[in-house]
């Protein structure tokens, strides 16, 4: 079998004489990957989104069911859209089980995207990695072919080990993730009946595929998308709502801080219930003096935690309660003499 490259430069050869012509002003983005793209058409969506954000773009798409990342490096299609032209974005979607079976990752993922992204930077383009989500499934483990992932308890414990193969992958490439499974995070955490997920519970609905397109938007003109005009056919006030889940989430991963409202304290908490340890986020409208305290429901305190001076916007820590006993118990954070409170549950397992 030939290489990849062989493959590639057979098609660059081929398709240089017959290229279209395209825009100099048009950002061109090819996105490669399965379903997780083609469903809704996300590369459309991105570009519509983009276009009412006065951003032109030219998209296309490499993207067969089912497909991984190490069958499209030798895939001659695949390989004849990338030498179609210089792509200044070329969009790596994993197929979605790869990334948490470790060897799959280790072994399939990493290297198949390796190879990729040395044909992308060859042709003077820049790689950028479409963090996926979990599935929306209870105590099931993940297989392809012969190798399985552990028992996730449920698409938060799935979406860990995704966001670390993503995050493991960028590192390594050295390249930018856009990280639409976090942002599919906060907003099950924001609404936990949010229609993300298709009827089989890991394919995107259509506002799966939106919040996708807006993370992409940000991830590609480092713009927000609250308050771009296309709505990829949502309603209006709900598609609005998607970009502003979409901003908040990239504003806490940027480190960047966001406009908040005159609460000092929107405190949030997951996963709920949690095993031992959990993610603790709120915003700060100003620099402040904070600390976490665990309680149980009589009052007596159960763990804390001193986060010390605090500087304005939003904040992510973790915290752990591995020594108390499976209950309720409230979560208090305080900030400079005022108190925000909720209630969660320790499962220990």
């Amino acid at each position: 079998m030939r290489s990849p490259w062989c493959l590639f430069l057979a098609a660059l050869l081929a398709l240089w004489g017959s290229r279209p012509a395209f825009s100099q002003d048009s950002l061109a983005v090819l996105f490669i990957g399965n379903s997780h793209t083609y469903v809704n058409d996300l590369p459309a969506m991105v570009r519509d989104l983009a276009a009412s954000g006065g951003h032109p773009m030219v998209v296309d798409r490499s993207a067969i069911g089912g497909y991984t990342l190490w069958q499209h490096r030798g895939n001659a299609a695949t390989l004849a859209k990338l030498a179609m032209r210089p792509w200044d974005v070329v969009v790596l979607q994993e197929q979605s089980q790869i990334p948490v079976i470790p060897w799959c990752r280790d072994n399939l993922m990493y290297p198949a995207a390796t190879g990729l992204d040395s044909l992308v930077r060859a042709a003077g383009g820049r790689t950028l990695l479409y963090m996926t989500w979990g599935w929306n499934r209870q105590d099931e483990s993940q297989c392809y072919q012969d190798s399985c992932s552990i028992a996730f308890r449920d698409f938060f414990h799935m979406q860990d080990s995704v966001r670390v193969a993503f995050e493991g992958l960028g590192q390594l490439l050295d390249c930018a993730v856009a990280p639409v499974g976090e942002v599919w995070r906060r907003t099950v955490l924001a609404d936990p009946f949010a229609p993300l997920w298709a009827g089989d519970d890991y394919h995107p609905a259509l506002e799966g595929s939106y919040l996708g397109a807006c993370t992409f938007y940000h991830e590609l003109f480092g713009e927000s998308p609250v308050g771009l005009a296309y709505t990829a056919g949502l309603e209006s006030t709900r598609a609005r709502w998607l970009q502003e889940q979409t901003e908040l989430e990239l504003a806490v991963e940027s480190g960047h801080p966001v406009p908040t409202s005159t609460d000092p304290t929107t405190l949030r908490h997951w996963p709920n219930p949690f095993n031992g340890s959990c993610v603790v986020e709120f915003t700060l409208p100003r620099p402040a003096q904070a600390s976490l305290r665990v309680m149980d429901l009589r009052g007596a305190l159960v763990a804390e935690r001193d986060l010390g001076e605090l500087s304005g916007g939003m904040h992510r820590h973790s915290l752990q309660l591995e020594q108390a006993a499976t209950g309720l118990y409230l979560l208090e954070l305080r900030v400079d003499g005022q108190v925000a409170q909720r209630r969660t549950a320790l499962l220990l397992r």
